[in-house]
């Protein structure tokens, strides 16, 4: 009777929050279709678009939860290890270009794509195969017998390039680490090298992960790591305004980016605050190419500096300075996180802040919300031997290191914010 109960409870759920999905998609012109001209249900705007996100979440989480009630026990692990087809018929679509030729609007036949000189000569047959698969997943749907055509969802794959550089380096990088993460801890236990983890195992190497995408950089050979990193700088989940609105910035004088990259978060700041100053540390190879890039307007704010992680930062006398980490220490184990901490805190004035800007794990959060976290902190932990943190994991770093307490935490929907001062300040 209880199972009935929830199982109705969530019924109930799916019910009101389409009603609500329904009501807003009504008034705002909107028509929740797989058509490829219909409009990402998760990026939706308009009149009580808050309503209508929260009921879409709602009624995913509790559609999910009644999914995983009703399937049977063999289903629920036979999805899990056989995802995989569906993925690696996704990966041979985009290798082989198959997506690109389908025409945006209308369909083509699968003789039509097999005659294409830069689909690596694979026959009609094999070509409706890759396909076949996908169709179950509504990526690309079969109009009419020989016939494919896109979906929505095939369509933002081939037409958003963030969505595209994130599912090639999932297929590029992520899923070799992931799948050798059980030969790493078999190698070397539960270590916190960078250069003991799935990656290694999976490829051999005895350089980290990013020492590996350096030399292939240098090489002259494209990494889908470095093209998801430039394609998703402006990506949803790394939206800007919890650092906004997180921090009291007007009092602030200089932000210095530890491992800011070519400069993109320093950029998106400094067009909202023209009285601050930046200056962006990495590698030499990637200042480079964000000093070339620096809008001319920026120049004379926006400083760059070859700078490693762990070297020590120098006081900065009269300005007040904020040392903002954004996404870098889930990159990381404690012990390399702590490093990168201590260096900074012998250029800490009791004015200055370490801003931390990360995703804060929640464990009484929803189902969805959970699940997005812990595949994130796989990919650390499998890539990087790092780690996704909660607040509490948060908390016991900063006590590690001597010199600095947490001044606030602040979860965000996608990254927070964890602000430290130097012990005592508070």
């Amino acid at each position: 009777m209880a199972l009935n109960t929830t199982i109705v409870d969530l019924a109930r759920k799916i019910t009101a929050a389409a009603e609500v999905i329904d009501g807003f998609t009504t008034e705002n012109n909107f028509s929740l279709s797989f058509d490829a001209d219909s409009a990402d249900p998760a990026t939706l705007h308009g009149e009580n678009a808050q309503a209508y996100q929260q009921a879409r979440i709602t009624a995913v989480e509790a559609a999910t939860e009644m999914n995983a009630l009703l399937s049977g026990n063999n289903a629920v692990f036979l999805d899990l290890c056989t995802y995989y087809h569906a993925a690696s018929a996704l990966r041979a679509v985009l290798t082989f270009n198959l997506a690109s030729s389908i025409p945006l609007t209308g369909s083509t036949t699968y003789e039509a794509i097999a005659q294409k000189t830069d689909t690596g000569n694979l026959d009609k047959k094999t070509i409706q195969r890759l396909f076949a698969i996908l169709t179950s997943y509504h990526i690309f749907k079969q109009p009419s017998p020989g016939h494919i055509a896109h979906t929505r969802l095939s369509k933002a794959m081939l037409t958003n390039p963030s969505l595209s550089a994130m599912v090639q380096f999932g297929f590029e990088e992520v899923y070799g680490f992931s799948y050798h993460l059980v030969e790493a801890l078999k190698k070397w236990g539960p270590s916190e090298e960078p250069n003991e983890t799935g990656f290694n195992a999976s490829t051999g190497s005895e350089a980290t992960f990013y020492e590996y995408i350096d030399e292939k950089r240098n090489q002259g050979k494209s990494s889908s790591f470095t093209a998801m990193l430039e394609e998703t700088a402006e990506y949803e989940f790394w939206d800007m305004d919890v650092v906004v609105r997180g921090l009291e910035w007007e009092g602030v004088d200089l932000l210095v980016d530890v491992a800011g990259s070519v400069g993109h978060v320093s950029i998106e700041l400094a067009k909202r605050y023209e009285h601050l100053q930046f200056i962006v540390q990495d590698y030499d190879t990637v200042i480079r190419r964000g000093e070339d890039a620096l809008p001319a307007e920026l120049k004379d704010r926006i400083k760059f500096e070859a700078k490693d992680i762990f070297e020590k930062q120098e006081t900065i006398p009269g300005k007040k300075v904020v040392y903002f980490l954004r996404a870098i220490l889930h990159n990381w184990s404690d012990k390399y996180a702590r490093r990168i901490l201590q260096a900074i805190v012998p250029a800490m004035k009791p004015e200055d802040r370490i801003v931390i800007n990360e995703q804060i794990v929640s464990d009484g959060t929803s189902l969805l919300t959970e699940r997005m976290a812990r595949f994130s902190d796989m990919t650390m932990w499998a890539g990087f031997n790092g780690q996704e943190r909660t607040a509490e994991q948060f908390e016991e770093l900063v006590r590690s290191v001597p010199g600095l307490e947490i001044v606030q935490i602040s979860p965000g929907l996608g990254l927070g914010i964890v602000e430290i001062c130097s012990d005592g300040v508070l």
